[in-house]
């Protein structure tokens, strides 16, 4: 049963990061990298995996919280912790595996690790694929740490989970069943809220509908927190980006589409190809986009409009410093300078710089 599982999951990730697709983009700004640095490799032209503290295998999320980079290493099975970005340096070694015995060692089947802090305490939510669970370790992180909290449910390939600490709430994506749930902190026991389903017994992808809408998902990847208590969902499969108002499970704005019942894979500056991760910048006035088939980081900024054209990009298929392979997640740290990390999971490596935009120059969408 657990191969079974297993397999579905690995698919799910070919899936995605095999649709690889070489684009060019006209009418758009682009994103400057400054002083990048690489982790998981010894240089920014190399891409080799391995199973050691500076190697990586197919990183596929990337988390920032409180100094601690967090790196789901996907094909590793561990979780990496690198517990200070000040000062970091290309080939840096990670400072443990959370849940694996050394550095050298692989753990439990992850499929994303996420994290959040709750005043100077550091939390790391990590999916746990064989028992199609999630496990939360609190700070001081250590090797093999042991887990604290289990979230259990009816989950099917569970990816990331995102916490809103000010509002008091926990989302769960349910990659596998195509639903996002809502979770009071209070209480891990029974949803409060589902995302893309009409009940906890919906699993069918779109609802089993021909087309999605805004209610429906498919893949669903990560929920991203925004600054008024509103979300993100990173519907994959669907190829957009959803926005929910505080309190209502019916997105209002969607990015990837031109409305809420396409669905098309697109390489334009307003398209998007099997997306996976994004993130918000600290005020949510850009968004970032980790487009994983197109090879390329979109940046988005506000005021938000259903189908707009990204206002810069950065990124073409290759491995260089400014070069992905199916980059898979972004995070956003915040200071002391603003840098940006990315999961370049098919370069076994996590990219950081920090950015200069040059803005758009025309908004013509091909």
């Amino acid at each position: 049963q657990e191969d079974k599982k297993m397999k579905h999951t690995v698919l799910i990730w070919i899936a995605i990061v095999f649709c690889v697709w070489v684009v060019g983009l006209e009418g758009i700004g682009s994103i400057t990298w400054v002083n990048p640095i690489v982790l998981g490799q010894g240089s920014l032209s190399s891409g080799g995996n391995g199973l050691n503290a500076t190697s990586m295998y197919n990183p596929n999320t990337v988390s920032y919280v409180n100094g601690n980079l967090v790196v789901n290493d996907f094909a590793n099975r561990r979780v990496l912790v690198f517990s200070s970005t000040a000062g970091i340096a290309t080939g840096a070694a990670a400072s443990l595996a959370i849940n694996a015995r050394d550095l050298n060692t692989a753990g439990y089947q992850t499929g994303g690790a996420s994290t959040y802090s709750s005043g100077t305490t550091n939390y790391i939510w990590v999916s746990d694929y064989n028992a199609q669970s999630f496990h939360r370790y609190t700070s001081p992180f250590s090797n093999s740490q042991p887990v604290d909290t289990n979230l259990t449910g009816s989950f099917n390939n569970p990816l990331t989970i995102a916490v809103d600490e000010e509002r008091g709430f926990l989302y769960t994506v349910d990659s596998g069943f195509h639903r996002v749930f809502q979770y009071s902190l209070l209480n891990l026991n029974t949803p409060t809220r589902i995302y893309g389903q009409n009940s906890t017994r919906g699993t069918s992808y779109n609802k089993g509908q021909d087309l999605p809408d805004a209610t429906t998902l498919y893949n669903p990847s990560k929920v991203v927190i925004g600054c008024s208590g509103d979300i993100l969902i990173v519907d994959s499969f669907n190829n957009r980006i959803l926005h929910y108002p505080l309190n209502s499970a019916q997105a209002d704005l969607v990015l990837g589409q031109s409305n809420f019942v396409s669905n098309a894979l697109g390489s334009s500056n307003s398209s998007l190809r099997r997306p996976f991760g994004a993130t918000f910048n600290s005020d949510c006035s850009v968004l970032y986009v980790a487009d994983t088939s197109n090879n390329r980081i979109l940046q988005f900024s506000s005021p938000y409009t259903n189908g707009m054209v990204a206002t810069a990009t950065v990124g073409s298929a290759g491995i260089s410093g400014s070069q992905f392979s199916a980059p898979s997640d972004v995070t956003f740290e915040p200071s002391p300078t603003p840098r940006l990390w990315v999961a370049d999971s098919f370069n076994n490596r996590v990219l950081g710089a920090y950015l200069v935009s040059t803005p758009i120059t025309n908004t013509t969408s091909t």
